[in-house]
């Protein structure tokens, strides 16, 4: 089994350029979030030469400016992830940690922070060798972001 770095890399690399993808190379952006200077992605990648039997990972990736990272899910890790944004109040007086998921088989091991606020939900991406990256989503951008979330999940294998 390839790490899941290995996709995360690529992710990172394709999702936020500025080139279009082609369709054989197995990553899926579903959508994009925010302004060139600060974007959330959420994709989907998976080896085109392994078809159907290939690792399925999704991906949040957050680009500020020129900095960017991205964290690689699979199905375990992924569930995580949603019960974290299950789990977000979305109206705040002020930042609130709701929790953190950690990477694993890769060996720049992410961590994605989840926490709400005043101006919506908050993703912080932080890794020893890219650094952190924080994307705020606004309140407005919740059920689009639901629904990117839900196309992620029919994306992924058991």
């Amino acid at each position: 089994m390839r790490p899941i770095s290995f996709a995360c890399g690529l992710a990172l690399a394709l999702a936020l350029s500025a080139t279009p993808l082609q369709a054989k190379s197995g990553f899926t952006v579903l959508d994009t979030f925010g302004a060139p200077d600060a974007e959330l992605t959420v994709a989907a990648y998976s080896e085109p030469d392994k078809g159907e039997a290939g690792p399925r990972v999704t991906l949040i990736g957050i680009a500020n400016g020129d900095h960017r990272n991205s964290m690689g899910f699979r199905r375990p890790a992924w569930n995580e992830f949603l019960a974290l944004w299950g789990r977000t109040p979305h109206s705040q007086s002020a930042w609130t940690t709701v929790g953190s998921i950690s990477e694993t088989e890769t060996s720049d091991i992410s961590t994605l922070t989840v926490s709400s606020g005043p101006e919506g939900v908050r993703f912080q991406v932080s890794s020893p060798k890219q650094g952190t990256v924080t994307y705020v989503l606004p309140t407005s951008e919740d059920a689009r972001f639901e629904r990117a979330l839900a196309t992620a999940t029919a994306e992924l294998r058991p």
